[in-house]
């Protein structure tokens, strides 16, 4: 059979409009007053990347917005992105619940930006609206389905998502990839499979670009109350050994 481009291009981007469907259909499954009181699984991604005022720094995925608006509070100036109107909507009223300096439009186009100040814009990540090494750091929430993905078709998606990361990040940026898994035995597996399947074969199409995307750690935390209340939400039944997962990335040349 004759690989055709064109149709497996379109199947990924099929899933893209799939996955941002879901998330605006869970607007009626999550309470995000009850998610904002439950601070610590962001405060631990947070200390994780050792955020500075020099950072400018992205959120792919915003979501609720409660990262990003810790994030704010310690870098120059911050953006969030998400696929789902309904959560830049969530962001947007986290960001002005929690006192942080909003921006409306695209950065480029603002003038004189203030120190701590945060943007929110509605994209994919697969098509960041931003020009080539604009970031400092950058966060990308991990989907579940795809990272224990055997077909080619979700791999290749985070590879999208990784590579449009890899192009906005400034060289010796780091990118922060995070996933929640729901046992410890699981995060072997998993991160096996995002050291091979996304991130070595990013690494060969990157060649062409003169860099490659290093890896530099895994950590995990245990069972925070937040990812308890979000797989209760979602009725995951077993909350009782879930953990928070990040793996570390940075961009060099080659």
């Amino acid at each position: 059979m004759v690989f055709d481009k064109k149709k497996h291009e379109k199947y990924l981007l099929h899933l893209i409009e799939e996955d941002k469907k879901e998330w605006e259909n869970s607007r009626n499954s999550i309470n995000v007053e009850d998610l904002k009181e439950k601070t610590e699984y962001n405060d631990w991604f947070i200390k994780q990347m050792n955020l500075s005022e020099k950072d400018i720094f992205i959120d792919v995925g915003c979501a609720f917005g409660g990262l990003l608006a810790k994030a704010a509070k310690k870098c120059k100036y911050v953006v969030g992105v998400d696929i789902a109107e309904y959560m830049i909507k969530n962001t947007i009223k986290m960001l002005k619940d929690e006192k942080v300096n909003l921006i409306s439009g695209h950065p480029k186009d603002a003038e004189n930006i203030e120190e701590h100040s945060a943007f929110v814009l509605e994209a994919s990540a697969h098509d960041l609206p931003f020009e080539e090494n604009t970031f400092d750091k950058i966060s990308i929430k991990l989907d579940q389905n795809i990272s224990l993905a055997d077909e080619t078709h979700h791999g290749e998606l985070m590879q999208k998502y990784i590579k449009e990361a890899a192009r906005v990040l400034k060289e010796n940026g780091f990118i922060y990839y995070f996933f929640d898994a729901n046992s410890k035995g699981s995060i072997p597996q998993i991160e096996i499979r995002v050291k091979t399947q996304i991130f070595s074969s990013l690494n060969k199409k990157l060649k062409k670009k003169e860099y490659k995307l290093k890896y530099i750690e895994t950590k995990k935390q245990k069972n925070s109350e937040y990812l308890c209340e979000l797989r209760k939400m979602g009725q995951y039944m077993d909350v009782s050994e879930q953990y928070q997962v990040l793996f570390k990335f940075q961009k060099v040349k080659l």
